[in-house]
């Protein structure tokens, strides 16, 4: 089982020169979505090719189903379980400024690393760019950053078009990195010509590109990088996609170094936000000498 925080030793100098954290909006695979046969699924090559690369992948398991990014997001950042925030854990970042020092970018500046917050869309929701300095992160990079024209087929900025900034703030960096990216592109309501779970299946698309970008980039580069994705929660598109009990969505952790491959085992682990927040801290601590 991953460690929790009160037994998690924290690094004390770079393991790995870039660690990447992508947050997709209402990602997950398809094939967990439990779809009718007359229903044509995306082929996600690329997650399925970041996933025989992880050092561990699987279910991480949510509280919100279509909703509540913060608390999945939360979770990643802070590392504390929703038991621990009991009524706190409904809208945590109202009191997450008192949190900074359980979070990743105050950790990893400990540890030497310059952190960045890229989100391509308002930094208004949940007062993230005012909170996200005041936990550590370096520099906050919203919607000004990016350069789309909405049209009704993509009203958000593109996935890759976030990985392109992704990547080229990763390949501009002169000190180690941590980049934690947040996603749009999949964010309802999918109404293209009034065929949303088809609209929706096609950002997934996207979403998978985007994977296969920053996985290319990471592995064409001379650093070490640690890779980490997950989805924030399942889409809720009635009647198709309706909420259910079942509101996991999938991460992967893939550590990568092109000119000496890290050894490890591919493991399959099911993880809450919270555990996935030490899994990131454990691999950092465990690579070190790899």
């Amino acid at each position: 089982m991953p460690p929790n925080h009160q037994e998690q030793t924290e690094p004390t100098a770079p393991t790995f020169d870039l660690i990447v954290v992508v947050q997709c909006e209402s990602f997950t695979d398809p094939q967990t979505l439990n779809l009718p046969d007359t229903v044509s699924l995306p082929d996600m090559p690329e997650l399925e090719r970041a996933r025989s690369m992880a050092s561990h992948y699987g279910a991480l398991h949510v509280n919100g189903f279509g909703a509540y990014t913060i608390r999945t997001e939360y979770g990643v950042l802070f590392g504390r379980s929703e038991q621990e925030l009991a009524f706190q854990q409904f809208d945590p970042y109202l009191t997450a400024k008192h949190d900074t020092v359980f979070s990743l970018p105050h950790k990893l500046r400990q540890a030497g690393y310059t952190s960045v917050f890229l989100h391509p869309y308002t930094l208004d929701f949940s007062n993230r760019g005012s909170l996200m300095r005041h936990i550590g992160f370096d520099a906050v990079l919203g919607a000004e950053s990016f350069s789309h024209i909405p049209t009704p087929a993509m009203p958000y900025v593109p996935d890759t078009l976030l990985a392109d900034k992704l990547i080229a703030l990763c390949t501009s960096a002169t000190q180690p990195l941590f980049l934690y990216a947040v996603t749009i592109e999949n964010h309802g309501p999918w109404q293209e010509e009034g065929k949303p779970l088809e609209t929706y299946l096609e950002h997934l698309k996207n979403s998978d590109r985007m994977i296969g970008q920053i996985l290319n980039s990471l592995e064409a580069s001379q650093r070490s990088a640690l890779l980490v994705f997950f989805g924030d929660h399942r889409p809720s598109i009635c009647p198709d996609l309706p909420p259910t009990t079942e509101r996991s969505t999938p991460y992967f952790v893939s550590p990568i170094r092109n000119k000496k491959p890290y050894e490890f085992d591919n493991n399959i682990v099911s993880l809450t936000p919270a555990q996935l927040h030490h899994m990131i801290m454990k691999s950092i601590i465990n690579f070190r000498d790899n």
